[in-house]
């Protein structure tokens, strides 16, 4: 079978949907597929074009209507997997269990679109914005009428994805890299891999890390990743008396996260976003560390019985969470 993966990202950007088309394109080559890739950002019409002439499937990993169109009209058979959520200002303003009390196409259509442009007055330009969000959800809608095959990587976004017709789950592929030099190495960290913003929930770590700081046998945090917080985290632990518990690795290759993983107890995703299936649920268990994860998108489906799901945002819980972990682990 011959594949083509399109995706709208440049390819060197850091990306989760980045990180799915390569663990699918080594998937697909496993089992002696053919795959192209595409990238809708860095290459024009005429390449598309040229890429799906030679295909069977069209695998695409955004709402592109004019990709998915092109790919119909040349007889081709095209998947449109859903990697983020639709509705957002339903989920920022009602949560998750909204859709699940009122679920439907045009529910869910009519209330984001009323969110977005009649809620409350605003400067025009900002009504502008919210204009073309609206757009973007039309498009959004008929994509998804002219494809074959509609896919959520989790459950919950597929609950979430209210359209006009059905979508189903179809978990992300994961392949992990085998060690070149395996070992068991000393469990003696807890991690946070992350963008450091503060829709990842960073400062609930950290605010938890502060009340199990007098514990004698608390690990070292090893925060990896960079963003816009990084000023704030470094104040705010300085601020609560804990530099020495807390190290900020920045931004990190994949080779040091999986070694900093093998290495860690527990790794820990507070999430105050919704996350679909981010791939560090995966890599945590993958690696050996205990998944200690938010209630919120698909990350108590993902980190299931293997992992903690912390029912609260308050970092007293997360704290408890960390100490249970510890207390069943040998620290060094």
């Amino acid at each position: 079978m011959r594949y083509l993966i399109q995706f709208p990202h440049h390819p060197s950007e850091i990306s989760g949907v980045l990180t799915y088309v390569r663990h699918l394109e080594k998937t697909l080559e496993q089992s002696n597929d053919q795959v192209t890739k595409v990238s809708t950002k860095s290459q024009g019409f005429r390449d598309w074009f040229q890429a799906m002439k030679g295909v069977d499937v069209i695998h695409q990993n955004s709402n592109h209507f004019v990709f998915a169109l092109l790919g119909k009209l040349m007889g081709k058979r095209v998947i449109l997997k859903y990697h983020f959520p639709i509705y957002h200002k339903v989920l920022s303003i009602y949560g998750e269990d909204w859709q699940k009390e009122n679920p439907g196409f045009w529910n869910s259509f009519s209330k984001e679109v009323y969110l977005l442009l009649f809620r409350k007055r605003r400067p025009w330009r900002a009504l502008v914005y919210d204009a073309v969000q609206v757009l973007r959800l039309s498009t959004i809608a008929a994509c998804s009428l002219i494809v074959d095959e509609r896919w959520a990587c989790s459950n919950a976004l597929r609950d979430h994805c209210q359209l006009p017709v059905s979508v189903k789950t179809v978990y992300n592929p994961f392949s992990p890299e085998p060690d070149e030099n395996p070992q068991n190495p000393t469990r003696d960290t807890i991690v946070f891999a992350g963008r450091l913003s503060s829709k990842k929930g960073i400062e609930i770590l950290v605010r938890a890390i502060a009340h199990l700081k007098d514990q004698a046998n608390l690990p070292k945090v090893r925060i990896l990743g960079d963003g816009g917080r990084m000023e704030f985290l470094t104040g705010l632990v300085k601020e609560l008396g804990i530099e020495e518990r807390v190290d900020f690795l920045g931004q990190v290759d994949s080779k040091t996260v999986k070694a900093e993983m093998q290495r860690a107890i527990a790794v820990v995703i507070p999430s105050l976003c919704f996350d679909p299936a981010p791939y560090v649920v995966w890599e945590a268990m993958n690696a050996g560390a205990v998944p200690i994860v938010a209630n919120r998108g698909g990350l108590p489906e993902l980190a299931g019985e293997d992992g903690i799901i912390v029912p609260t945002y308050d970092p007293k819980d997360f704290a408890k969470a960390i100490q249970q972990v510890l207390s069943t682990s040998k620290v060094s």
